[in-house]
């Protein structure tokens, strides 16, 4: 697996130096970035935020929109769009080929963050009969060129959250749901947008067209069933927050 700081040969392209300049942040860099201020909590209206539905047989999907504040939201994109970021395979060892760029973060410090605690919160209230239990955390870098395939997630339940702050409908990047080996629902990464759904339910993610000159970023939380972890967000005197990346080796 390449250092951090290089970048492979497909990305040398003019047309991806804004991307080069992403992959190329120091593996010190996330020891000291600072994340924006710690936003004070508000009241959310659940229902209000779930804008789509969606039925798979017994199983489900949901659209939320709008989870954040424009400015909590363009804070978070920078944080996430300047952490390291590592070449890994797919998960799934026939798919091995497949290879593209994640972050991971560990639970212990997703739970500590106030957005991304913000994001497990409301899985739990939406959900609070499964009795889920986070597992992983990582962001996944998706550029133009990528293959990806339909799969199923290990677990019980996968959250994806969307942190671009802008998309253009010609720059795609949608994820499809599947049923009989047919794609039967899609859902666009929208800024701001969380999307829910059953692990068990076939679906893939798909790259940027070539006419986006950005990362398509969305972060994905694994639950499992198990109990609820419950802890408190600690803050430094600062009052600011710190994301933890954690190392792991391709699969």
């Amino acid at each position: 697996m390449p250092d951090i700081g290089m970048v492979p040969d497909f990305l040398a392209s003019e047309r991806y130096n804004i991307i080069r300049n992403i992959l190329k942040q120091p593996r010190e860099t996330m020891k000291t970035k600072k994340l924006v201020k710690a936003c004070k909590k508000v009241p959310l209206s659940i229902e209000k935020l779930i804008t789509r539905k969606m039925a798979f047989g017994e199983k489900e999907a949901l659209v939320l929109d709008d989870i954040f504040k424009k400015n909590e939201l363009e804070g978070l994109y920078e944080v996430i769009r300047t952490m390291p970021y590592e070449w890994r395979n797919s998960d799934e060892a026939k798919n091995d080929y497949s290879t593209r760029w994640a972050s991971f973060i560990s639970t212990k410090e997703a739970l500590k963050h106030t957005q991304l605690r913000r994001i497990i919160d409301l899985v739990y209230a939406i959900y609070p009969d499964l009795e889920l239990k986070l597992e992983r955390v990582y962001v996944n870098f998706n550029l133009y060129g990528e293959i990806h395939f339909p799969h199923f997630d290990d677990g019980r339940l996968t959250a994806l959250f969307y942190v671009n702050k802008e998309w253009e409908s010609e720059w795609q990047g949608e994820t499809f749901f599947y049923e009989n080996e047919e794609p039967v629902q899609v859902v666009a990464p929208k800024p701001n947008r969380l999307l829910l759904f059953d692990a068990s339910i076939l679906h893939r993610g798909s790259p940027p067209s070539r006419e986006c000159y950005e990362p398509r970023l969305n972060i994905a939380f694994k639950f499992s069933s198990g109990h609820s972890q419950v802890k408190k967000v600690k803050k430094s005197n600062a009052g600011k927050e710190k994301i933890e990346v954690v190392r792991k080796k391709a699969a």
